[in-house]
């Protein structure tokens, strides 16, 4: 196969991968487990040279997903929002 057939095959996988809501919530599930929304840094800089590790894997699948299928990579957020609304800010007393 030919390395241009290799790259329409992995991006149609992708693409399936990301067309059911339970497909996008495993995605979404992935990217927050290997840090993309969370700092990396940590007291120890082998920790913290660790997570930017599993960062990168992150950036690297959302830049995929942003580049295969923006579109579904725009609903599997909208629908994590819509599963987690954010938490409410608290205001400090007076």
């Amino acid at each position: 196969m030919s390395p241009k057939k290799v790259q329409e095959q992995i991006d149609a996988d992708f693409k399936a991968g990301l067309t059911t809501p339970a497909g996008r919530r495993v995605f979404i599930r992935m990217l927050t487990q290997a840090g993309l929304w969370s700092s990396s840094y940590v007291e120890s800089p082998t920790g913290t040279a660790y997570n930017e590790g599993r960062r990168s894997v992150a950036l690297a699948l959302m830049q995929e997903a942003q580049r295969v299928c923006p579109e579904l990579y725009s609903q599997a957020l909208r629908e994590q929002l819509a599963e987690k609304p954010p938490e409410p800010v608290v205001e400090a007393e007076e």
